[in-house]
């Protein structure tokens, strides 16, 4: 893959980020205590279909409670608990090119300590991005 993208190129990156930004929200509607990862994940992926997705750009994941930690891991069919954070890590394909959107999303109030943390979290993401 080139480092210097065409404008055709950087459209698609656009397209596949936005579907992605897309399914992102309408999880984020949808997602409720009692539902299992992988309901979550059909969720995800109806959304990215829906609207234009040639595929996903890599598996989804939805992770939550202690497998939000894991360095690596895949949805299962755990119940999504209240009081739990949920990791969503979804990445969509177009035309060959893929974009992918991660988000924590807390199952109720997020205590304050969790939102320092998820907070912290994000500002290293970004120095990183520097």
């Amino acid at each position: 893959m080139r480092i210097i993208k065409s404008e055709c190129e950087l459209d698609m990156l656009r397209r596949a980020f936005a579907i992605a930004e897309i399914a992102v929200q309408k999880v984020i509607e949808a997602i409720k205590p009692g539902m299992t990862e992988l309901q979550v994940v059909g969720l995800a992926q109806q959304a990215i279909y829906e609207n234009g997705a040639e595929y996903e750009g890599m598996p989804q994941y939805v992770l939550s409670g202690r497998k939000t930690t894991y360095a690596i891991s895949r949805p299962t069919y755990k119940v999504i608990e209240k009081g739990e954070l949920v990791q969503l890590n979804l990445s969509v394909r177009v035309g060959g090119y893929s974009s992918g959107v991660g988000r924590p999303v807390y199952m109720g109030k997020m205590p304050a300590e969790v939102k320092d943390l998820v907070s912290f979290g994000l500002e290293a993401h970004i120095k990183t991005m520097e």
